[in-house]
Order: structure tokens, then C-alpha cells, then sequence
């Protein structure tokens, strides 16, 4: 079995680095299925997506500990980190990637719009 859901679904990945960013793809049947945009100097997540169809299926993730997996190697210099500045989705994909959510934020997330971005204090 896999490391993750994708590796179910047959995900392939793939990285290129370009103008101060690291950029990793997910592929099935050799379309793009999803991205994850990150700087290549702090390693800061700028976007991240995965075609709906696909969602909840594990490529996020997939994405994610490539990208780890290519800095544990020596591929790319710095490892993707989350942003401060989260989208109600990228909320939730940080905190099941090992990302913390603040303190009291997972109640108020609740009822809370889905196209407003938030603001996350980690170390509060």
C-alpha cells in the first residue's frame, strides 16, 4: 500500500523551479491534476490546488510530502512551510498535513464563509 491516497489513485510528481519558485505537480494519466506553488527561499506556500474532481483523495497531501522528500534529498533548498494567510479550505489541508490551526479556530471555522481568507497565529 501507499505512503498516501494518491499512490492509490496512481498520482505521478513532478517539480520544476522557476523565478523564485518551487513548483510541484500531480499527474494522472499524464494530465495535471493539481500544483503547489511555494517560494524557494523561505519555502512559504503561495497556492496549492487539485482539480474538484480529484479533491479529498490524498494528491494535496501527495504534493506536500514530495515536496519534502525533494529538500530531504538535496533537490530543492528549503521545504514547503504554511502560509500565514489561509483560505477556509487551506485551513484544514495545513492541519492535515501537520500544519497547527490557533487557538479556539477550529469552532469558529465552522460557521465561518468559505471564500474569506483567514489569519493564523500558530504560536498563540
Amino acid at each position: 500500500m501507499g505512503a498516501n491516497n494518491a499512490d492509490f489513485h496512481g498520482a505521478t510528481f513532478t517539480h520544476s523551479m522557476s523565478g523564485g519558485f518551487v513548483d510541484v505537480r500531480a499527474q494522472l494519466d499524464g494530465e495535471d491534476v493539481g500544483f503547489l506553488t511555494f517560494r524557494d527561499n523561505d519555502g512559504r506556500v503561495e497556492d496549492i490546488g487539485v482539480d474538484e474532481e480529484h479533491q479529498q483523495k490524498g494528491i494535496g497531501t501527495g504534493m506536500w510530502r514530495h515536496a519534502q522528500m525533494l529538500h530531504k534529498t538535496g533537490q530543492i533548498p528549503v521545504a514547503p512551510q504554511h502560509s500565514d494567510y489561509r483560505t477556509y479550505e487551506g485551513e484544514f489541508f495545513a492541519r492535515s498535513v501537520g500544519g497547527d490551526l490557533p487557538k479556539n479556530t477550529a469552532e469558529w471555522l465552522q460557521d465561518y464563509p468559505k471564500d474569506h481568507v483567514v489569519r493564523s497565529y500558530p504560536n498563540d
